[in-house]
């Protein structure tokens, strides 16, 4: 009787034992489950974040856009008489338009800075009529998180009246349009995740006859 007795006992301790190993690892793979599930929402969160911020980045930009297009075919002759496209690359073009539906003709000027596009306009003062670059009458910010120079893809792309791209060597009077390709990403390291916004403008004075 003794000896069954031990050997229950025995049993149970092993029994316990076992029950104890057995809470342990439920106990680890429930730590790691709560870890793997917490991790999986704060990612979760994040990335919605970023799309939330993603397409915010990108109304404004479509805002630009609209406000660049409808500049662009605002192109005309300045108050000095000079030609209506006055500078212009793949990053940065100026040019004069009557942008707010005064009596004046300004002189308008936009570039990507610290990824940021930002557009200038300058009104001529004086007699006859000067525009001052030392200091702009309005400097704004039209989109951000603007990633061209990043991805090596031109904002600006030119043509030619036949819709050949114009060379960087040959003259303004060349161009006869302006394609505008904005690459709007939170996150430059997602380069697949940019978003394109793209517009062709054909502004209405430029002339065809220089």
């Amino acid at each position: 009787m003794v000896m069954n007795t031990s050997r229950q006992a025995a049993s149970s301790l092993r029994n316990a034992g076992l029950t104890l190993v057995e809470v342990l690892v439920v106990v680890g793979l429930s730590t790691v489950l709560m870890v793997t599930i917490t991790l999986v929402v704060i990612q979760y969160y994040q990335y919605n974040d970023y799309l939330i911020a993603q397409r915010d980045a990108v109304a404004n930009a479509r805002q630009g856009m609209n406000i660049m297009t409808r500049d662009l075919r605002e192109m005309a002759f300045a108050a000095d008489g000079s030609y209506p496209l006055i500078e212009r690359s793949e990053f940065s073009i100026a040019f004069f338009a009557n942008v707010d539906n005064d009596d004046m003709i300004e002189r308008v000027e936009y570039e990507v800075v610290a990824n940021q596009l930002i557009r200038r306009i300058y009104k001529p003062s004086d007699n006859p009529p000067a525009y001052n670059l030392a200091t702009s009458t309005e400097e704004r910010v039209v989109a951000s998180f603007v990633r061209n120079q990043f991805e090596d893809q031109p904002l600006f792309t030119y043509t030619d009246s036949s819709g050949a791209t114009v060379a960087s060597s040959s003259p303004l009077t060349t161009i006869r349009s302006v394609t505008i390709d904005i690459r709007i990403n939170l996150d430059p390291g997602r380069i697949d995740e940019s978003f394109a916004l793209t517009s062709r403008v054909t502004p209405r004075n430029l002339r065809q006859d220089l």
